[in-house]
């Protein structure tokens, strides 16, 4: 069962050993979703269901010649959210199941990530490239298609969100008044795009915490170790090696988690990522100092265990001894 959930990370990282215009992202999340069902012919399965469901797809949409953008992502949005009765799961959306692809494609829900994804891989197959957007608390796609300020919230059923829409949403996240004014240009659609590492990278997040809130640290752990071959930059690596740690020690492994830890506490001095989080730097410190004692115990305990059988030893060939003589 490891070997095969160990066979899952490895072919997520020979994925991310290719340029990330040439990353197969329905791939690279079956990989990710081996780590539950560690079932290798699963991923051929799902690419397989997202062709056929591309083809009937295609049987619902305008000719060619009429196919323009707006009018397509219509007619996607009402296949998959009518037709398939996806939908998101705002009842469960911790589930991890709901950052599974093969889950989400058997149970028709999942979260504005996954259900986002099954929507590009549907769109890419009849000519429609789509890319991830980065928005607060969300995730939506758009079109790659130039002039075209348009995204799709895949988790509120396919619904398309145009630039006052956004501005909107955004200016509620941030709690400001109706009469203030947010703008938003074209190069903030460009700007938030999302490349397949960066999505990959927020899919693992997201099944991380999930994991640390349920304390499935063993299961956090797992997705630290997919997490390392995608990161997207340094400062990502530093905080995944950070959250590795923790996992370790809460685990009580406190020899792994001390290399970590106090790995991550040099790199983030050089870093500099401390810089106004004393609080944080202080709990880490704190951990250490306590991985430091747990190992310095299991050194005196191995040593005492060491001591007492080499006595227990001794005794035993000196009773030897004993009988030998008597007889």
């Amino acid at each position: 069962m490891l070997a095969q959930q160990r066979r899952g990370e490895t072919l997520f990282a020979q994925e991310m050993q290719k340029p990330d215009e040439d990353i197969d992202l329905a791939k690279a999340a079956m990989y990710v979703a081996m780590h539950r069902r560690p079932d290798e012919a699963r991923v051929d399965d799902a690419v397989e269901e997202l062709d056929q469901l591309a083809a009937e797809l295609e049987k619902t949409l305008p000719a060619p010649e009429d196919r323009f953008p707006l009018r397509t992502l219509k007619a996607i949005s009402r296949y998959m959210f009518d037709t398939l009765e996806f939908k998101g799961n705002a009842e469960e959306f911790y589930d991890p199941r709901n950052s599974c692809l093969d889950e989400v494609l058997a149970r028709r829900t999942g979260i504005p990530i996954t259900l986002s994804l099954v929507y590009m891989e549907l769109a890419k197959r009849v000519g429609v490239p789509m890319v991830g957007v980065n928005l607060p608390a969300h995730f939506m796609i758009r079109p790659v298609v130039e002039d075209m300020e348009v995204l799709v919230d895949c988790f509120n059923d396919g619904e398309l969100k145009f630039v006052e829409d956004v501005e909107d949403m955004l200016r509620k996240f941030y709690t400001m008044g109706e009469a203030d004014k947010l703008t938003i240009d074209r190069s903030f659609f460009t700007d938030n795009s999302v490349k397949p590492r960066a999505f990959l990278t927020r899919l693992l997040t997201n099944l991380k915490q999930i994991y640390f809130n349920d304390d499935e640290f063993g299961a956090a752990l797992q997705i630290v170790a997919y997490q390392s071959h995608c990161a997207p930059d340094d400062k990502v690596a530093l905080f995944n090696r950070r959250d590795g740690g923790i996992c370790l020690f809460l685990m009580q492994r406190y020899e792994e988690a001390l290399e970590e830890l106090t790995g991550f506490v040099s790199d983030a001095e050089v870093e500099g990522v401390w810089e106004g989080d004393d609080t944080s730097k202080a709990q880490i410190v704190q951990m250490i100092d306590h991985a430091k004692t747990q190992v310095a115990r299991e050194s005196v305990k191995r040593s005492v265990e060491g001591a007492l059988g080499k006595s227990d030893s001794m005794l035993v060939e000196s009773d030897d001894d004993e009988d030998a003589a008597a007889k």
